[in-house]
């Protein structure tokens, strides 16, 4: 018996020597996208889907109304802005474009906009279009950014302001838009 116990035993620590000794599976240098799957029934706000002829398309809520841009706005590569009262905070939306230059992938968008300062980033995957989220805090915004889904020599950002805070009906309505952005429809 005692024979029988030892034996158990060093079969015990050989077992656990070999798993220790085993490689262990290679760490992901990325991060998996959050995955985004949009329901207008869960936004918490009447909406109607504003389509884009860039291939993409936000949720915003009826009420808002689309601004003329100034050619200061323009020429800053933004193509529409829209807000409205959200309660006590008003807000908005700002839709812009820059060239992509030498950015080619996530990784390279990533990387740079870290080096600009933004923060909160965040790989999505919003409802099948791949984009970077980010976070501005000092200029009160988040957003959303992604290569433009036909000329991927340009990316495209969608800018909401105010951040809000936390649990505010503003922090959700400017979340849901950002969750709703998604490629238009096939038809």
């Amino acid at each position: 018996m005692k024979k029988t116990l030892i034996c158990a035993m060093i079969l015990a620590l050989l077992f656990c020597a070999a798993l220790a000794e085993e490689p262990s599976a290679p760490e992901a240098t990325e991060a998996e996208p959050v995955e985004i799957a949009f329901d207008e029934a869960l936004a918490g706000y009447a909406g109607a889907w504003v389509p884009f002829e860039d291939g993409f398309r936000l949720y915003l809520p009826v009420h808002w109304r689309a601004f003329e841009l100034s050619d200061a706005e323009r020429e800053a590569g933004l193509f529409y802005r829209a807000g409205g009262d959200g309660g006590d905070t008003p807000m908005g939306v700002a839709v812009g474009y820059f060239p992509a230059g030498a950015l080619r992938t996530l990784d390279d968008l990533e990387a740079d906009f870290a080096a600009a300062g933004f923060t909160g980033l965040e790989r999505r995957e919003a409802n099948g279009l791949p984009a970077l989220g980010f976070v501005r805090p000092a200029e009160n915004y988040r957003g959303a950014a992604f290569f433009h889904p036909m000329y991927p020599g340009y990316v495209l950002m969608v800018y909401v302001t105010p951040l809000g805070e936390d649990g505010s009906p503003g922090m959700a309505v400017g979340q849901a838009i950002l969750d709703s952005l998604g490629p238009m429809p096939m038809e």
